[in-house]
């Protein structure tokens, strides 16, 4: 055991030389290695927009300028600042289950399991039953085959079948379209982010597209199919 933080360095990781001074049978030799693996760089990272156009640049550049501020610019401006912190970070799994965070928190859906991947999927389905099925299908893959088994199996990524880049453009693809929405609905409250969710999910075409992935991947999974109301 060396005292923390010895040889700490600024990318992470810490380096020591270590020089016995009695009788031992050690030899003097350099001890390294990952001292932080899941640090931060804590950086200024505000809503900067560029002159170029994309998806919502106008609704950013009024949060930006501060012509709207309410909860949900709010939101954006946390999941904005999350998501480029998530760069920084160093470790694939931080990245990712960052990036899981921060959508949560963007959208603080309601309830957990499958009534959580729906909520999600809705948002991200653009109004589409069809885009909402394969939403579904690839969230739920990536909230159960990686999250949970980072989160609750303490796995790394080299142990899954999963590709840890595209996992995490996956997750700020997300992230992204759902700021997209957010402009392109001009939602004030969360509360108008739920109802439109919840909007989505009473439609009969999107109950019968979520019942049939959820029996499907459940029967899968070996698993008795819990369908969400």
């Amino acid at each position: 055991f060396t005292p923390n933080p010895a040889g700490q360095m600024s990318n992470g990781f810490y380096s020591v030389n270590i020089i016995p001074m009695e009788q031992t049978h050690m030899k003097a030799f350099e001890l390294s290695g990952i001292s932080r693996p899941i640090s931060v760089s804590n950086n200024w990272l505000g809503p900067q927009v560029d002159g170029f156009y994309v998806p919502g640049i106008q609704y950013l550049s009024f949060i930006y300028s501060n012509d709207i501020n309410n909860e949900i610019t709010q939101a954006v401006i946390s999941a904005m600042r999350s998501c480029r912190q998530s760069f920084y970070s160093i470790g694939a799994e931080s990245q990712f289950l960052n990036l899981v965070f921060t959508l949560d928190g963007l959208t603080e859906p309601v309830g957990n399991g499958w009534k959580h991947r729906t909520f999600i999927a809705a948002l991200l389905s653009k109004g589409s039953a069809s885009v909402f099925t394969s939403k579904l299908e690839k969230y739920d893959s990536l909230y159960t085959d990686v999250r949970n088994k980072l989160v609750h199996e303490g796995k790394d990524f080299y142990e899954l079948n999963a590709d840890p880049d595209d996992c995490c453009e996956d997750m700020f693809n997300y992230i992204k379209d759902i700021i997209e929405l957010i402009a392109d609905k001009v939602f004030n409250h969360r509360i108008d982010m739920e109802t439109y969710a919840i909007g989505l999910l009473r439609d009969p075409v999107y109950i019968a597209n979520y019942t049939a992935v959820i029996n499907r991947v459940s029967t899968a999974r070996r698993k008795n199919p819990q369908i969400p109301t």
